[in-house]
């Protein structure tokens, strides 16, 4: 499927001014909620990357450790997924509707 094909189809899911901008604004605030996991998950590693170096015991330092691992593969999956958001916004704003 090529570039035009997928405006083509979107242009008929969104045919109407008010349906592009509702959907304009949904996929915002999925960009917008998205970000700030992001920025939870990047805030939890900084703990955890703290709690690692201060942990004397073992056991404690190998959770802390795969939570640490766990969280970081989080992160990098909700970054693809924003990234991915952030290419249907694009390409929702380049739709011009019928009126």
């Amino acid at each position: 499927m090529d570039a035009n094909q997928i405006s083509l189809e979107m242009k008929a899911k969104y045919p109407t001014k008010e349906a592009l901008t509702k959907k304009i604004k949904i996929v915002e605030q999925r960009v917008l909620n998205k970000t700030t996991y992001i920025d939870a998950l990047s805030d939890l590693l900084f703990q955890l990357s703290k709690e690692i170096k201060s942990t004397e015991n073992p056991i404690n330092r190998a959770r802390c450790a795969v939570e640490y691992f766990e969280t970081e593969e989080k992160l990098a999956a909700q970054k693809a997924v924003l990234s991915q958001h952030k290419m249907y916004l694009e390409e929702l704003k380049k739709i011009e509707p019928d009126e």
